[in-house]
């Protein structure tokens, strides 16, 4: 069965965490990058868990990876963290979340104690290998859009029975109009979610 979490998580453990956080000027506060990526992912999954369960967004999503993002990424990982387009904008995470970002970014920042300006930097540096890690399961798999939201909808479950309604708040943002309130247990709970499976990856 395909997962997205585990090998997200061997790809950004050990010294993957501390070169992105030389690469977003955190290095210095380890602690804090692993907190900010504990209750990033989680956002970012369950934002694109949300746009694809309907049949638009998952054939938009669906030819997005196989156009951009084939997973070759992550065969030299290792060179795109140390490269100076990894912090950049690549416009992934304004399509995942639309006016959203900046609150959701303010959510991350709160929940890890990491500078909104960096959290910014981070999640754009996390869009990506997200999206690589998706797209080599859809390669690898030859899933098709309704494929890929499935296995979304499958990370989504196994985010929310570790950390039980972690992406309450979420959902919440996303379907509101304004920018909304967050609940602490998501901040609590997309905070401590992966730092979970950080511990025994050092």
């Amino acid at each position: 069965m395909n997962d997205l979490l585990g090998p997200l998580m061997q790809q950004l453990g050990g010294a993957n965490v501390d070169q992105i956080a030389r690469q977003i000027g955190a290095g210095g506060n380890r602690s804090g990058v692993e907190s900010a990526i504990g209750a990033a992912i989680p956002m970012i999954l369950g934002g694109l868990a949300k746009n694809s369960a309907n049949r638009g967004g998952a054939d938009a999503l669906a030819n997005a990876l196989g156009r951009d993002h084939d997973g070759s990424l992550l065969d030299n990982l290792t060179g795109y963290l140390s490269g100076a387009g990894a912090t950049q904008d690549d416009g992934i995470l304004g399509h995942i979340f639309g006016n959203k970002r900046s609150p959701l970014e303010g959510m991350v920042s709160q929940a890890s104690g990491l500078d909104k300006d960096k959290t910014s930097l981070l999640m754009n540096v996390l869009a990506p290998i997200i999206m690589a890690q998706l797209g080599k399961a859809k390669r690898t798999s030859n899933l098709d859009a309704n494929g890929v939201s499935v296995l979304l909808g499958q990370e989504r479950q196994k985010i929310e029975q570790t950390a039980p309604s972690a992406l309450d708040g979420l959902s919440s943002l996303l379907d509101s109009d304004g920018d909304g309130d967050i609940k602490d247990d998501l901040l609590k709970h997309g905070a401590s979610l992966l730092g979970r499976l950080f511990s025994g990856r050092r």
